[in-house]
């Protein structure tokens, strides 16, 4: 067995480094979506500046202001100069960004290359373990290990799901408390101003509100928030009936206002408890990702070194 131990001890040592390329790849990819939100400013920034310039260069009513004040030519200097300031900016942290999308990519073929290692050293390990099972060997401390690692694996896959699902879940209950919050503003300005129609745009906002509230309760279902000790009992309705839609615009008046702004008010609660309870499964559920992770490797290792040195 000499010769597939070396192999195995070659395998499990170029695995070694897996953890490290993706906890460099993983900070890469921070930086990248920092960047990202940086670029969208420095993009608005730059465009704005260039509108600007286009503003004193076409001859309109900004061009023909500072030319009867006599200050174009210094006007027009200063905004080109914030103009390629601007530009340059972005330029920079373009190429700091296309940058870090490069070697993002170089950790990505190195660890794919490490996936293949990984089923290589798997296919290996099984041979050795029928090897030592058609030669008699004690087993006994081999199979326990390898039952706790099935059984630990398949605990990290369950809260990989339950994670995919509650990301999700908690980016629809995202959405509907800026509808919410949106409609809330909307229904203010209703009780603020004596205009019929004032405030009406509420509505759209309810909608669209109710068609993600659908879709939110069936995510709901499938969230695994007992996984991590917490309850998700709870409901949410966004729905204001049609009298009130009607009274709201035909009756229009302090009171029908406050009455539709209280009731988005408590849909607006019911949604960000809602939103709460899922931000809390989440930071729950990566926890225990963390846990398992570090757990199922440390078992794995212990069970791979059980096969080689036996």
């Amino acid at each position: 067995m000499s010769e597939l131990n070396e192999k195995l001890i070659t395998l499990k040592q170029q695995l070694s480094k897996r953890n490290s390329l993706e906890k460099m790849r993983n900070s890469l990819e921070q930086r990248r979506a920092d960047l990202e939100v940086k670029l969208s400013d420095l993009d608005a920034a730059m465009k704005k500046e260039q509108r600007d310039v286009e503003k004193l260069e076409s001859g309109g009513v900004v061009s023909f202001f500072y030319s009867v004040t006599g200050k174009k030519e210094q006007k027009l200097e200063k905004e080109r100069n914030e103009a390629d300031e601007a530009l340059k900016n972005y330029d920079s942290v373009k190429k700091e960004y296309d940058a870090i999308t490069e070697n993002i990519g170089h950790y990505n073929t190195e660890l794919d290359k490490l996936i293949e290692r990984r089923l290589q050293l798997d296919k290996l390990l099984n041979e050795k373990k029928d090897q030592l099972k058609a030669a008699g060997a004690d087993m006994t401390e081999i199979e326990r290990i390898g039952a706790m690692l099935g059984r630990y694996e398949k605990q990290l896959s369950e809260i990989d799901d339950a994670l995919v699902t509650s990301e999700a879940a908690r980016e629809t209950s995202g959405a509907i408390v800026e509808l919410l919050v949106s409609a809330e503003e909307a229904a203010k300005y209703d009780l603020q101003t004596s205009h019929r129609y004032g405030g009406l745009e509420k509505y759209d906002d309810l909608r669209s509100a109710q068609g993600l509230v659908s879709k939110l309760r069936e995510q709901l279902k499938s969230v695994r928030s007992e996984l991590v000790g917490l309850d998700l009992s709870a409901d949410i309705n966004v729905e204001i009936s049609g009298f009130l839609h009607y009274a709201d615009r035909r009756l229009d008046g302090l009171i029908m206002d406050k009455i539709v702004f209280d009731k988005i008010q408590g849909m607006l609660d019911d949604s960000r408890n809602i939103k709460q309870k899922l931000d809390a499964v989440v930071h729950r559920l990566r926890d225990r990702q963390e846990e398992l992770e570090t757990d199922v490797e440390d078992i794995r290792n212990d069970y791979e070194q059980l096969l080689i040195e036996a």
